[in-house]
């Protein structure tokens, strides 16, 4: 590839854009709900719509975080990690539209495309973690154990989250909407062995 793609801090303007298209997405979808005839509102599927909308949003913005942090912790880019992060970047762009589909249809081809949507991105970034070291910069050990903690509790809670889907949607929604929770536990656990 030609040096001036792989510019970082034109790719860093990437996840900024993708997190505007994923919020004005969700907040389209939720607003055409609420603005529908108001005689034929029906509460649960906004209900049912809104807790997507959280979820979707949550996901979104933690892992827009944790890319951008990777982001500002790489000392270069090369094909492999533009392209991961390219990818990434288009994964994110799909988790709304995954969660309002799975929203609407309920079928196991939706769930599935859910689960891809809220799990490939994590998965992406702890490779970029795991096998790119020699682009980032030198991280200590516990700020490495830290972000990698970080990039394993959305797709780990939303790996178990998928599971339950087969048995109880509203424990499987529960779940997925635990992923902030985590991060303040995770976060709090970690400060205090440092």
């Amino acid at each position: 590839m030609n040096k001036i793609f792989l510019d970082k801090p034109r790719l860093k303007t990437l996840p900024d854009s993708v997190l505007i298209v994923g919020i004005v997405l969700l907040v389209y979808n939720l607003a055409t709900l609420a603005g529908s005839d108001p005689d034929k509102f029906e509460s649960e599927l906004f209900s049912n719509t809104l807790v997507a909308y959280i979820n979707a949003f949550v996901i979104v913005f933690m892992y827009w975080s944790l890319l951008s942090v990777i982001l500002d912790i790489t000392l270069f880019l090369d094909d492999t990690l533009f392209l991961l992060f390219l990818i990434l970047l288009v994964t994110l762009t799909l988790v709304p539209v995954a969660n309002i589909l799975f929203l609407r249809s309920s079928s196991q081809g939706a769930a599935h495309f859910v689960a891809f949507t809220h799990i490939a991105p994590g998965i992406l970034l702890i490779l970029v973690m795991k096998f790119k070291r020699d682009r980032l910069h030198q991280l200590s050990a516990t700020e490495s154990r830290y972000i990698l903690v970080c990039l394993t509790i959305i797709p780990s809670l939303n790996s178990i989250s998928f599971v339950f889907y087969y048995y109880n949607t509203f424990v499987s929604n529960a779940i997925a909407l635990l992923v902030i929770p985590a991060f303040i536990v995770v976060g709090r656990i970690l400060h205090k062995n440092t």
